[in-house]
């Protein structure tokens, strides 16, 4: 909001005076900022700040919303930034993955998918295992997409998730002959 100049005096000397409550403010602007869903002014803030621990609670709560506005490039450049700072986590591998699939680069996909599931998916965990059973399915491994659908229906809570875990099961079945299983 601030003219561009002003704003850069007033946080250089706000730096300088208390790095520690600069530091704290800035934190606490970027949660704000996620909160509000200003996704690009989140991770700016995240980003010239290198408060990178609130990067993951950013990707969590933009993922949906940046997918559906086809905003892959973002998060390419949030992932990108993510690997800069050596960060490492379930969300973060999960957004790669649907970069992935959006790419039809499906065996990476698949592989992205997994991983997160198998580390830690929390309330991703479904949508990771049917992320991994459809790039496995488009890459011609119905069997193994069939195992991620399966697992899927296990942790499904979602009335969403629990339908596309049916579909994509559904699917890889008829794929595989295995028209009792589909039924």
């Amino acid at each position: 909001v601030l003219h561009p100049l002003l704003r850069t005096f007033l946080i250089r000397r706000l730096i300088r005076e208390d790095p520690e409550n600069f530091r704290a403010v800035a934190s606490e602007s970027a949660r704000f900022l996620i909160s509000q869903e200003d996704w690009d002014a989140a991770f700016q803030v995240i980003a010239e700040h290198s408060i990178s621990e609130l990067l993951v609670t950013l990707v969590s709560s933009a993922l949906d919303d940046l997918l559906a506005e086809g905003r892959t490039q973002t998060l390419t450049n949030w992932l990108d930034f993510a690997e800069r700072q050596h960060l490492s986590d379930p969300s973060l591998d999960f957004a790669e993955a649907e970069v992935a699939f959006r790419q039809a680069r499906f065996a990476k996909a698949e592989t992205l998918a997994a991983q997160a599931a198998a580390t830690g998916g929390g309330i991703f965990m479904p949508r990771m295992l049917i992320r991994a059973g459809q790039s496995a399915v488009m890459d011609s491994r119905d069997r193994k997409g069939l195992e991620y659908f399966r697992a899927a229906q296990k942790v499904a809570e979602l009335d969403t998730d629990r339908l596309e875990a049916d579909v994509g099961a559904c699917f890889a079945a008829l794929e595989l002959g295995l028209v009792e299983e589909a039924s």
